[in-house]
């Protein structure tokens, strides 16, 4: 049975003659932009994170990070990137219980992202799971680094549905 060419690649990988490879090829100091603009995107993962506040260590944020695939041909076309992505990352609200805060004013981009998939009625069961796979319309900016002006990052700026 043949394996496919990751499942190879990583049976055979060794560390140690990796990390003696030369190259002289010149590497991109730029990550390629999705060109500010909106386009239909597809949900590819979502993931779940904690992070220290930096201004208050015993505050920890949880955040959910979005992946969307663009599909679009020209963006596909300008970056040349055979499925180009861009992650937007929503800061949630949680109660003394670990969950989901639902009050009034909580978690109002996660329900803007559900709202947009149709997965927001009321008494409609939701996980974080149910994401992946929906359709939506992302609206991308381009917001330069607080540090360095001279890096540029996309964001995702807003979602609607794509009705």
């Amino acid at each position: 049975m043949n394996q496919p060419a990751e499942a190879v690649q990583a049976l055979t990988f060794d560390p140690a003659s990796f990390l003696m490879q030369e190259t002289s090829d010149q590497m991109d100091t730029q990550f390629v932009l999705i060109p500010a603009g909106e386009y239909p995107a597809m949900i590819k993962t979502v993931a779940a994170r904690q992070q220290q506040n930096p201004a208050d260590p015993a505050i920890l944020w949880t955040i959910l990070d979005v992946t969307y695939a663009i599909d679009d041909a020209g963006v596909r076309e300008e970056t040349g990137l055979p499925e180009p992505t861009i992650r937007q990352s929503i800061f949630l609200d949680l109660g003394a219980d670990n969950k989901l805060d639902a009050g009034k004013g909580k978690n109002v981009n996660l329900g803007r992202l559900r709202e947009a998939v149709g997965l927001n009625q009321p008494g409609q069961a939701f996980s974080f799971g149910a994401l992946v796979g929906q359709a939506c319309v992302v609206a991308v900016k381009h917001t330069p680094d607080k540090k360095d002006p001279e890096i540029t990052y996309a964001n995702v700026n807003k979602v609607a549905s794509l009705t």
